[in-house]
């Protein structure tokens, strides 16, 4: 799958999970407040003082813990939700009813 890795560790996958739920918060505080806790240059990044810096952090920790929460959530699901062989099974049912609607179309 897109940017997941096939064998995270655990300790991986819930960091990735609970560290962007903790950066979602700070960003959801800095949105609403208009003050980015993360120190810079001896005071927090404020929308006032340096609203371009302000936003692009707020903008690049969005995106970044939107990545790490889907990898952790996705990798949650395949570890606790979906055992290994199911998916396999599904997988390969999958892959040859692809491969016969391919052969029914004559592609």
């Amino acid at each position: 799958m897109f940017l997941i890795k096939k064998n995270e560790t655990t300790f991986t996958i819930w960091w990735k999970f609970i560290g962007a739920i903790v950066v979602l918060t700070i960003c959801t505080i800095a949105i609403v407040t208009g003050t980015l806790y993360i120190p810079g240059k001896g005071e927090f990044f404020t929308e006032k003082a340096d609203g371009e810096m302000f936003w692009l952090l707020v903008i690049f920790c969005l995106g970044i813990s939107a990545l790490s929460l889907w990898q952790g959530g996705y990798g949650i699901y395949q570890k606790y939700l979906v055992k290994q062989h199911v998916s396999e099974v599904l997988s390969k049912n999958i892959e040859s009813a692809i491969n016969e609607i391919l052969m029914q179309a004559g592609l």
